[in-house]
């Protein structure tokens, strides 16, 4: 039994060890992307940013594009545990919660955000560009959770009673404009990112609710 256990706990230890490995190429990868041209980027550049030998890196990944792709399949499951939570929360409380929730996640780390958005533009214009059916699979399971909390809403007229893809769109591209706004560096924004996004949920919830919302524009300005 005790020959047993120590197996067991060698086994264990070793897939620890393989997972933090996987996890130190990874963000060696998204190190390098938020620095550099994805085309110049390698494997023997990731290998050595991560500080392991080359060889080490294909016992995880075919190529680099598949850690390219797990980079962004990895924050849209992020995004998809949060809604969970989120949408766990909202069943208890009542309160539409997710939108902000998503908002939230998505200027948390405005360049993160948008290094996502670039890079599967990249991996989209391969030629022998990766399969994104998983890819696919999380975002229509966070598109459900939203719409879930969406119909919820509209069945206690929280929010305009519209097609769930109005709100998912509306909640999308805000999303996406609030992070290409706050990067873009003609603007100077005065703001922090939690002021960022109570001013794009004020915005969210004018579009999505039947009441009118003011919204104050005072705290940014245009060059």
């Amino acid at each position: 039994m005790k020959n047993f256990n120590r197996s067991a706990d060698r086994i264990r230890q070793k897939k620890q060890l393989f997972l933090a490995r996987e996890q130190k190429i990874i963000d060696a990868a998204r190190e390098l992307c938020l620095r550099g041209r994805f085309s110049d980027i390698t494997v023997s550049k990731i290998a050595a940013r991560a500080g392991i030998g080359k060889g080490t890196i294909y016992k995880h990944f075919d190529s680099k594009v598949q850690i390219f792709l797990r980079i962004v399949l990895d924050y849209e499951d992020k995004i998809n545990k949060i809604l969970i939570k989120s949408n766990a929360s909202n069943s208890i409380s009542g309160v539409l919660l997710e939108p902000q929730v998503y908002l939230q996640t998505k200027l948390a780390d405005p360049e993160l955000a948008r290094l996502i958005h670039r890079l599967e533009n990249y991996l989209n214009g391969l030629k022998d560009k990766p399969s994104f059916s998983e890819l696919h699979l999380l975002r229509n399971a966070n598109a459900e959770i939203l719409g879930k909390a969406v119909r919820s809403s509209s069945e206690n007229r929280m929010v305009a009673d519209l097609p769930d893809q109005y709100h998912h769109l509306a909640c999308w591209s805000l999303a996406y404009a609030a992070i290409e706004l706050y990067a873009n560096e003609n603007i100077d924004w005065n703001i922090g990112v939690d002021e960022c996004l109570d001013l794009f949920s004020e915005i969210l919830r004018t579009i999505s609710c039947d009441s009118k919302t003011r919204i104050n524009h005072s705290k940014w300005k245009y060059d």
